[in-house]
This record gives C-alpha cells, sequence and structure tokens, in this order.
C-alpha cells in the first residue's frame, strides 16, 4: 500500500468524512447516514477452502474501509474500496469481499449461539447451514471510490459479459 492509499484511508475513515462520501453516493449530499451512527468494524476476512488434494487452504482478504450503520437498529455495513489504478475485474472482486463480509456476519451469528440447549434444538439443516431459519445478516452496500487519472474499467458484473452470448 503507497503512502497516497494509507493517507486517504486514515482520511476516509474519519466518521464524519466516510458519513459525508456515502451521503454524497447513495442519497444525492443528504444528510441521512450521521456519523455517530457508524462503528469502524473488522475489514480482515478469512475463508478455509479444501484444495483438489484435500489440504486446507486459507484465503485472507482486507477490504480498506467498513463500518456499520445503525439507527434504532443495524442497518447496513457501509464497505469502501480505495482504487489509485483500474482493476478491470472490479466488479468481480467487490463481489468476493462482500460476499466474505456476509460469510463473517453468518460465522458470528453461529458463534453466538453459546447455551448447548439450544444447538440440540436445531434442525438438520440449520446444523448443516450453520445458519438457523430465522438468522438476518445485514446488506453490505460497496462503493470504489477511484483516485486515479481515467476509470476505463467495468462498472459492473454485466459489463463484464460477453455481448456475443445469448442468454
Amino acid at each position: 500500500m503507497g503512502k497516497a492509499d494509507v493517507s486517504l484511508k486514515d482520511y476516509l475513515s474519519d466518521k464524519e468524512r466516510f458519513a459525508d462520501l456515502f451521503n454524497a453516493y447513495l442519497f444525492e449530499g443528504s444528510s441521512i447516514i450521521k456519523p455517530d451512527n457508524l462503528n469502524i468494524i473488522n475489514n480482515e476476512s478469512n475463508l478455509i477452502l479444501p484444495d483438489n488434494i484435500g489440504k486446507k487452504r486459507v484465503v485472507t482478504r482486507f477490504g480498506d474501509i467498513r463500518m456499520k450503520w445503525y439507527d434504532i437498529a443495524e442497518l447496513a455495513i457501509l464497505s469502501a474500496e480505495l482504487q489509485d489504478k483500474v482493476h478491470y475485474a472490479m466488479p468481480v472482486k467487490s463481489m468476493i469481499l462482500d460476499s466474505l463480509c456476509y460469510i463473517d456476519q453468518i460465522r458470528e451469528l453461529w458463534r453466538s449461539i453459546d447455551n448447548p440447549e439450544e444447538k440440540k434444538e436445531l434442525g438438520m439443516s440449520e446444523i448443516f447451514s450453520r445458519f438457523r431459519k430465522g438468522d438476518k445478516i445485514l446488506p453490505v452496500i460497496p462503493m470504489v471510490f477511484y483516485y486515479g487519472d481515467n476509470w476505463d474499467g467495468n462498472l459492473s458484473l454485466y459489463d463484464m459479459f460477453s455481448e456475443n452470448e445469448q442468454i
């Protein structure tokens, strides 16, 4: 990570600036997201995957800035990725980071079941998925903040699909 990345990450990690950035992005500048309603959360996600010969491989990804937005209740996780270079597969990179954030939420919900009696009452599908039927997760709202010269990359996953293919 270069000096500009570190400086910008530090600058935008301020709750007021982060709220301003997302208010501009989501609400055309209206002050819907209040700085006092943001909490910085862990931006590291880990996943253990078996490879093709059965060995376990750890995948770790770091998002740039994540904050939980709440008011009366928790509303969403706001995620900002800072880019100074064009990343032609950015929609996929963003999707991976979002998915890992959802996995983190599911994992935390499962860990929060600390009563052994409650686990005994779970159905096989809940145990298999490690997610109870009534569990809910927060939506992740991603944003890519590009501060390079000229973005000529894809803006959505749809942009990455071949135009010649008929779906």
